[in-house]
């Protein structure tokens, strides 16, 4: 391949990837390196899956990127035209990547790609803050609640002398 084909490929290359991350960031995701990263993040989780439970690779797990990709494309559609849904991409985004890195981590514990002291003190810290999210989220639940109360009693009247 001589030079100019090659700068003509690196050019067509710098397009399509202009492309899509356009579209990314306008469809799916703002920012889109978030996207992206977020899709690196669940391609390592799920090698790491796999070389941890030493299984074949199935072809329908290739279906997890589209399948968050329409999650996450709903969410921001949702969160960007419904101002009562703003804060819907945020908690979508931060419970995928909190679970996900959660697994990551303890996978590359299990496979000693990381130093296990720190999988583990990774790992407590993910779940003390896992937990401190469902414990506010029970007690805002809890504080909607309203208490049922006993149906009102009408005063009886006297009748009033003529």
């Amino acid at each position: 391949m001589n030079n100019r084909a090659l700068w003509i490929s690196l050019e067509v290359g710098a397009v399509v990837a202009g492309a899509v991350s356009s579209f990314v960031e306008k469809h799916i995701w703002s920012p889109s390196y978030s996207y992206f990263m977020l899709m690196l993040l669940l391609i390592v989780d799920l090698t790491a899956t796999v070389l941890l439970k030493q299984r074949k690779f199935r072809r329908w797990w290739l279906l997890i990127l589209p399948a968050y990709t329409l999650v996450l494309s709903f969410a921001h559609s949702f969160g960007t035209h419904e101002p009562g849904l703003i804060w819907l991409p945020q908690a979508v985004i931060g419970l995928v990547v909190l679970i996900h890195l959660r697994r990551l981590i303890i996978n590359f514990g299990k496979l000693q790609l990381m130093d296990d002291d720190v999988a583990t003190v990774l790992n407590a810290r993910l779940k003390r803050r896992i937990d401190m999210i469902e414990a506010e989220k029970a007690a805002e639940d809890a504080a909607e609640e309203v208490p049922e109360t006993a149906p009102a009693t009408l005063p009886e009247h006297e009748a009033v002398p003529a």
